[in-house]
């Protein structure tokens, strides 16, 4: 429909299309990403105990749409921030059986960090996102905690750059056959770059009574 919309002689109706397609998505977005993030730790286990998420799509919904409201209007500036909110509600929703994950992040850390990438767009040719993406990544990690243990993300720009630039020849070449080993280096980076540090007794985690759902 958006397609033969843009085909057809109408500017009004060019416009509308456009403007559904985008609000269609802005307006499904929340559900992908709780609906996502959910079954993905529905369908996670650490030594035969499941984790799970307490996220609501209705609740973040509200929310979402409230930091993406404060984004648009200062042109992106609410963008750490934002991020970061979107974080921390999904992080502090997990669970490791009946134990929960905590997030102690701050927008304003990254906000710096952002400033510094605008600037630096143009000069960079557009790799400096990059660099911003994995110093993000690093906050968000360094300020989710379990018990008395913190993680700590060793992911740097460069990294992303050669994954993110490897992958696509990978993908595009075999015609799309290369897919599956894209996202398994992708995950294996993740988990690569990934550590606990502290104190952690696995042995008080009980497995939560409600059956794992999508």
């Amino acid at each position: 429909g958006f397609f033969l919309a843009t085909l057809s002689g109408s500017e009004a109706l060019k416009v509308g299309a456009v403007l559904f397609i985008y609000l269609g998505f802005f307006a499904v977005l929340p559900f992908i990403i709780v609906g996502a993030f959910r079954y993905k730790l529905s369908r996670t286990s650490l030594r035969g105990i499941r984790f799970s998420s307490t996220a609501r799509v209705g609740e973040f919904s509200k929310l979402y749409f409230k930091w993406l409201c404060f984004t648009i209007i200062p042109l992106g500036l609410y963008s750490p921030w934002m991020l970061n909110h979107t974080a921390g509600y999904l992080r502090r929703s997990v669970r490791y059986g009946d134990q929960p994950f905590r997030y102690d992040g701050a927008g304003k850390d990254l906000f710096g960090a952002y400033l510094a990438m605008l600037f630096l767009l143009l000069p960079t040719l557009y790799m400096i996102p990059f660099w911003y993406i994995a110093r993000q990544e690093r906050h968000f990690w360094q300020h989710t905690t379990f018990g008395g243990a913190r993680f700590e993300c060793f992911v740097r720009g460069c990294q992303l750059l050669w994954l993110t630039f490897s992958n696509i020849l990978l993908v595009i070449f075999p015609l799309v056959i290369g897919y599956p080993w894209a996202l398994i280096r992708k995950l294996r980076l993740q988990c690569e770059t990934l550590s606990l540090y502290g104190a952690i007794d696995l042995s008080t985690v009980r497995q939560l009574v409600a059956p794992a759902t999508a």
